[in-house]
């Protein structure tokens, strides 16, 4: 998952239905991701990225995975990451709430709603800029 142009990698990977005829092919896929995870760096954790089979199934596997949660929440704690990711999480969650409240605040109001498909017009045409368009938003929603 790309997340703000940083490669974000999971703690833990699990492949499901390693069962049957896919037993072979979900060993594949567990040692190639093996082998591709040694390509990132370290994480801030001190934490391995694990990976491994399961077979939901035939329940076969999802012990060791809630197993492997555990000694994560374990491990990360010990180290303080735990806490202080929580920490950082919780203050990236409070501002995208408030830029989701104030975005859905401007988008209602009624002079920015009815200026906003005129200006998004005249920046398609590049009749206007999307700066000077965000500033007469601005202004509308501000006299409001």
């Amino acid at each position: 998952m790309l997340k703000g142009g940083d490669m974000e990698i999971a703690d833990v990977i699990a492949i499901n239905k390693a069962d049957g005829e896919n037993i072979k092919t979900a060993k594949i896929a567990k040692t190639e991701f093996q082998r591709a995870l040694h390509l990132f760096q370290p994480k801030d954790n001190e934490w391995t990225t694990k990976v491994l089979t399961c077979s939901a199934l035939e329940n076969i596997g999802i012990e060791d995975i809630w197993k492997m949660d555990q000694e994560y929440v374990i491990k990360t704690k010990r180290s303080r990451y735990f806490k202080e990711n929580r920490q950082q999480q919780n203050k990236s969650w409070l501002l995208q709430h408030i830029q989701g409240l104030l975005t859905d605040d401007f988008k209602q109001n009624k002079k920015v709603s009815k200026l906003l498909p005129k200006l998004q017009h005249e920046v398609m045409l590049g009749s206007t800029s999307p700066f000077i368009a965000a500033k007469k938003l601005m202004q509308a929603y501000k006299t409001f």
